[in-house]
C-alpha cells in the first residue's frame, strides 16, 4: 500500500509531507526556519512558548507551528506581518522578567533567546514595573542554576519525564507565581542530567564545573570518543588556545550527534569527565631509587626500562593493560610483550575464563534492535547505571512495549519498568536451566530442574558486569550463547572500558592467547617485572594484600597518565602517557562500530603519546619491525581490524562445575564513578555519590550474629565503619557495598570480616 504524501506550501515554497506531520517538522526538513524555545526534535509538544506562530490561511490567529498538523494544501506563512508580529509580541513577554546579565552568562555566544531576541525583539519595552527574581536551585554539583532567567520552557522537566525516566524537575505554581524546581529541595540523581544544560535554552542552566570558564567563541572544537563505557559515544570536545598559542587548555565536553551509539544525548560520567585532564597527573619520567623519587630525561628512563625488560626470561613477565586504551597502543604494547616473553592479561582483568572463546565478543546488533526488541532478559546488567546511553535504549524498547526481565542478586534502582528475579548468583545457572527447559532446549548431559522464571520467547539477551566475576561466569556465557543459537535470539555481552573489542581483535592478529591469560591470584607471583599500562591494580582489579606484596617485589614499570598514592609505593619507574583526550586512535565498541578519534590538545608536560614511547622501546630491544614504524597510520595499516570476521558469541564449557558454596558473597559492582584513572579523578563526578553502606539481608545478618546498624569490615587489611543498609531486595548470603567507594581507601573487597560495632 502506498503510503499517503501530502502537500503544503510554506513561504511560497511547494512541500511533499507526510500526514501527521507538525508544520515546524516540515519546515525543518526542507530548510525553513521557524523560532522556538519550548519545541525540541525529541521530546514531546507542549507548544507553551508560542515563539513559533505563524500564518495559516483560513485560520481565525497564528498557530503554532510545533502543535499545529499539516493538511493538504494547507499555506503557511512565517514570514508574514501577522507572523512578525506574533513573534515580535511574544519575544517582548519572554524578555518581560528576564535580568539584563548577558556579559556574565555562561549562555552567552550560544543561547537561543539571546539569538532570537536580534530577529525579534524592540529596541524598547513597554513594561516599566520591576522584573520578578526567583531563588535559585541546588541541584547538585554538575549542574549550576541561575531561575531568574528561565522562561519556562520545560525541555529540561520533560527531558527527566520522557527520555531520562527521572522526573525530578517540575513546575510549582501558576503564571506569574510559576518556577521550576525539584520541590523537595534535592539533588538532581540522574546518570544523564547534564543533558538539561544542552537542552536550556537560556541560562538557567549550566555546567557547573565550566562556570566563568570561558566563550564559545574562543573555542576549538574536536571529534572524540568516550572512554568509560563499551558503547563509546561521540564527544565534541572544545578547547582553547592561551599563551599566545602555545598552549591549549581543554575546556568542556559536549556531545556529538551519533544516531547509531548515543543520538544526541550523552552521561555525565562522559561530559564531565575531562574535568580531571589537569589533575594529578604524571607530568616527567620518574625513577625510585633509595625510596624517592627523582626526575630522569626519557632517554634515560626509556634506556632503563629496555634493559630491565630484556633481562627477563620467558614467562617471567606481566602486562596489565587497561581496557579502554586505543586500539594502535593496545596492539603496539602486545607487541612488544610477545617480543619479551610478558603474559598479557587486559580488558578481562576480572573475568572468569574457564570457557572456550574463538570470538571477540563483537555483537552483532545495533541500538535501533535494542529499541525494538520486544522481549529483553539482563543477568547481572544495570545499564542505567554503568551504561546510561544502553540504559536509555532499553528504556525507549520497554515504553514500546517491550517486556524486561532482570536476573539479578540485589534489588536495582531502574528508569523503565521492568520484573527483577532477585537470587543468590550461584543460583543462576539453576535459573537459565530451566528457561532452556520451558523452550524444549537440551543441554547434553544435564537433568532438568524445578525451578520456574517464565521469561517466554526471549530475543536479546544483554549480560553484564554482574557475569564478569561471577564464579560460574563461563556457564552463563556458554548457556545463553547455545540458547541464542537455538532460538535465533540476539546476545550483548557487555563489558568494562570502552575497547575491549578492538584489543580482542588485535590480540588474535597477534597470536596472544585470549583463553590462557594469568589468573588475578597469579598477578605479580614468580614476575620479575610487571608492566602496568594504564592500570591502577588497586582500583581495577580485585585488589589485596597479597597482590600488593607481589607487586612491591617485582620491578614495576607503570606507563601511565595519572598518579595514585599506591602506585608511588609499588611502581619503580614511571612514564608519562598522554591522556584520553590527548590522544589520537581508533576503538571497536561492543556493537562492532570501528571508531576513529583525533586529539584534542597537546600532551600535558612531558608527557608522550603511548605508541611513540613502545616504539623507541622496540627499537632499544633491538626489534627492527618497530624501526618501520613512523606514524599512527602506519600501525593501522598493520593492524586487521576485521569486525565482521570475528563477530559473533561462541563460548563452550566441557562441563557445567557446581559453583562454590560460600558462606557470604560479595556481589558489589566497580563504581561508575571508578570505573577509569580519568573519572577518579574528576571531582564533579565523585561529589555525586552518596554516603558508603553495606546492602544486607535480615537474615544473612541473624546468620552472622550481628545486632547493630553499624558493623566494622576488614578491608584490604584495614577496619572501616560502615552504616547497614538491612533490605529486603537482596538475595541471601549476599553483601554488596553501595556508595562512596573512596571510604574505602580505594581497595576492592577481597575477604569480609564482619564484626559488630562494638
Amino acid at each position: 500500500m502506498t503510503e499517503q504524501v501530502l502537500t503544503v506550501k510554506i513561504d511560497g515554497k511547494t512541500l511533499s509531507c507526510k500526514p501527521g506531520q507538525s508544520i515546524i517538522e516540515v519546515a525543518d526538513q526542507n530548510g525553513i526556519f521557524i523560532p522556538r524555545f519550548c519545541y525540541h526534535k525529541s521530546l514531546s509538544v507542549v507548544a507553551s512558548c508560542r515563539m513559533c506562530l505563524v500564518e495559516v490561511e483560513r485560520a481565525p490567529k497564528a498557530l503554532p507551528a510545533c502543535a499545529t498538523p499539516v493538511a493538504d494544501g494547507m499555506v503557511i506563512k512565517s514570514q508574514s506581518k501577522i507572523a512578525r508580529q506574533a513573534q515580535k509580541a511574544v519575544m517582548e513577554f519572554l524578555l518581560i522578567n528576564h535580568p539584563l546579565d548577558c556579559p556574565i552568562c555562561d549562555q552567552g555566544g550560544e543561547c537561543e533567546l539571546q539569538d532570537l531576541s536580534m530577529g525579534y525583539g524592540q529596541s524598547e519595552s513597554s513594561f516599566y514595573q520591576s522584573k520578578r527574581a526567583v531563588k535559585d536551585e541546588d541541584l547538585g554539583p554538575l549542574i549550576a542554576t541561575n531561575m531568574t532567567r528561565c522562561i519556562h520552557c520545560t525541555r529540561c522537566v520533560r527531558f527527566g519525564r520522557e527520555i531520562a525516566g527521572t522526573p525530578e524537575l517540575g513546575a510549582v505554581g501558576r503564571g506569574g507565581h510559576m518556577e521550576i524546581g525539584t520541590f523537595l529541595k534535592q539533588g538532581v540523581q540522574s546518570e544523564v542530567s547534564g543533558n538539561m544544560i544542552d537542552l536550556c535554552p537560556v541560562g538557567a542552566l549550566t555546567s557547573k564545573p565550566f562556570k566563568y570558564q570561558g566563550r564559545s567563541w574562543g573555542f576549538g572544537s574536536h571529534s572524540h570518543m568516550s572512554a568509560h563505557d563499551c558503547l563509546g559515544s561521540h564527544l565534541s570536545v572544545h578547547t582553547q588556545v592561551t599563551n599566545v598559542g602555545k598552549e591549549q587548555r581543554l575546556m568542556r565536553v559536549l556531545p556529538k550527534e551519533s544516531h547509531h551509539v548515543n543520538g544526541t544525548w550523552l552521561s555525565d560520567r562522559d561530559r564531565f569527565s575531562y574535568t580531571a585532564n589537569e589533575q594529578n597527573r604524571i607530568l616527567k619520567p620518574m625513577f625510585k631509587k633509595q625510596g624517592n623519587w627523582i626526575e630522569v630525561s626519557w632517554q634515560e628512563a626509556l634506556t632503563l626500562a629496555a634493559k630491565k625488560l630484556s633481562e627477563l626470561k620467558m614467562g617471567q613477565g606481566q602486562l596489565l593493560l587497561s581496557p579502554s586504551v586505543s586500539t594502535e597502543e593496545g596492539y603496539m604494547a602486545m607487541k612488544l610483550a610477545v617480543h619479551l616473553g610478558l603474559e598479557t592479561c587486559f580488558s578481562m582483568l576480572k573475568q572468569d575464563l574457564k570457557d572456550q572463546f574463538s570470538g571477540v565478543g563483537v555483537s552483532q546488533i545495533t541500538m535501533h534492535d535494542v529499541k525494538q526488541a520486544k522481549n529483553i532478559v539482563m543477568i547481572g546488567s544495570n545499564p542505567k547505571v554503568h551504561q546510561p546511553i544502553l540504559g536509555l535504549a532499553i528504556r525507549q524498547a520497554q515504553l514500546a512495549g517491550a517486556k524486561v526481565e532482570h536476573l539479578t542478586a540485589s534489588g536495582l534502582t531502574l528508569n523503565y519498568q521492568a520484573t527483577q528475579l532477585i537470587a543468590h548468583p550461584r543460583l543462576w545457572v539453576n535459573h537459565l536451566l530451566s528457561h532452556a527447559q520451558s523452550q524444549n532446549i537440551a543441554f547434553e548431559g544435564i537433568k532438568s530442574v524445578n525451578t520456574e522464571v517464565g521469561w517466554g520467547q526471549v530475543d536479546l539477551w544483554v549480560l553484564g558486569e554482574g557475569v564478569l566475576m561471577h564464579p560460574q561466569g563461563s556457564e552463563i556465557r556458554s548457556l545463553v550463547s547455545q540458547m541464542v543459537q537455538a532460538t535465533g535470539a540476539k546476545l550483548l555481552i557487555l563489558t568494562e572500558g570502552s575497547n575491549t573489542a578492538g584489543l580482542s581483535i588485535v590480540a588474535k592478529e597477534l597470536d596472544v592467547n585470549l583463553s590462557d591469560r594469568p589468573y588475578l591470584q597469579k598477578i605479580g607471583i614468580h614476575s620479575e617485572a610487571i608492566w602496568l599500562h594504564q592500570t591502577h591494580p588497586e582500583f581495577d582489579i580485585p585488589f589485596n594484600e597479597t597482590i600488593y606484596h607481589q607487586l612491591k617485589k617485582s620491578f614495576v614499570v607503570a606507563t601511565s597518565s595519572f598518579w595514585s598514592d599506591q602506585m608511588k609505593e609499588y611502581a619503580d619507574l614511571v612514564l608519562p602517557i598522554a591522556s584520553h583526550y590527548e590522544t589520537s586512535g581508533t576503538q571497536v565498541n561492543v556493537m562492532g562500530h570501528v571508531q576513529s578519534y583525533q586529539a584534542a590538545l597537546m600532551p600535558l608536560g612531558e608527557s608522550r603519546p603511548a605508541w611513540k614511547v613502545f616504539k623507541v622501546l622496540g627499537q632499544l630491544l633491538g626489534k627492527t619491525d618497530f624501526s618501520e614504524i613512523e606514524a599512527l597510520s602506519d600501525i593501522q595499516q598493520l593492524m586487521k581490524l576485521s569486525v565482521l570476521s570475528h563477530a559473533g558469541y561462541d563460548y563452550k564449557v566441557d562441563q557445567l562445575r557446581p559453583a562454590n558454596q560460600v558462606s557470604l558473597l560479595n556481589i558489589s559492582a566497580k563504581h561508575p564513578m571508578a570505573c577509569d584513572a580519568q573519572v577518579r579523578h574528576a571531582e564533579p563526578l565523585q561529589n555525586t555519590m552518596d554516603q558508603l553502606r553495606v546492602r544486607i539481608s535480615e537474615q544473612t545478618l541473624q546468620s552472622l550474629d550481628i545486632h547493630s546498624r553499624k558493623t566494622v569490615v576488614l578491608f584490604s587489611g584495614a577496619f572501616s565503619e560502615v552504616l547497614l543498609d538491612i533490605s529486603h531486595d537482596i538475595a541471601d548470603g549476599c553483601i554488596e557495598f553501595v556508595g562512596d567507594y573512596r571510604e574505602l581507601a580505594g581497595s576492592w573487597l577481597q575477604e569480609i570480616e564482619l564484626g559488630n560495632g562494638a
